[in-house]
């Protein structure tokens, strides 16, 4: 096999999309306390009934309520009141996912070359750009990423239609958002 039909062999199967699954997490707050997977200390972003969303560390955590603190100011939630908890991932993660991909792409072209004193070449021109850039997005995506610690029974979430209007000599609008 050449080694541009290895590379595009291996790069159709890395980019390939892969199922979606459901992210982990428990529609029982109590459970939170019992697993510990929300500790104090930890930042969150809470939604509560009525689709306010705050976000904070954690100072305080019951099997029935949940104390929130960002900044100097504190809110408390019950937990009959909140609808969702999420907290962002790890950025390092990424970090080190996204450089192991950058690295086992540089090993496998080096390997893949007939000639092996092509190998620094292949690693100063491809290895170190592909490292870079697959840190660099690795990071980037963990920082978009939220994992779900608590999602309310759909009994206790609501919907909401918030209606608004903008009136200018210019223009007029009107402004329709459905929450659920």
């Amino acid at each position: 096999m050449k080694p541009r039909t290895a590379v595009g062999f291996l790069m159709l199967l890395v980019l390939l999309p892969q199922e979606a699954r459901p992210q982990e997490g428990t529609s029982v707050f109590a459970d939170l306390t019992v697993s510990g997977v929300l500790k104090p200390g930890d930042r969150v972003y809470v939604t509560d009934a009525r689709g306010e969303r705050s976000k904070g560390r954690v100072t305080d955590l019951s099997a029935t309520s949940l104390t929130v603190m960002r900044e100097k100011d504190t809110r408390d939630f019950s937990g009959t009141n909140i609808t969702k908890i999420e907290q962002r991932d790890s950025v390092e993660n990424g970090i080190w996912v996204g450089l192991g991909i950058g690295v086992g792409l540089t090993t496998i072209v080096c390997k893949v070359d007939p000639d092996p004193e092509h190998c620094p070449y292949i690693v100063g021109h491809f290895g170190l750009p592909a490292m870079a850039g697959s840190t660099i997005l690795g990071a980037v995506v963990d920082a978009w990423v939220r994992r779900t610690l608590y999602l309310a029974p759909s009994g206790i979430r609501s919907s909401r239609v918030r209606v608004s209007s903008s009136v200018s000599d210019a223009e007029k609008s009107v402004l329709l958002s459905i929450t659920f």
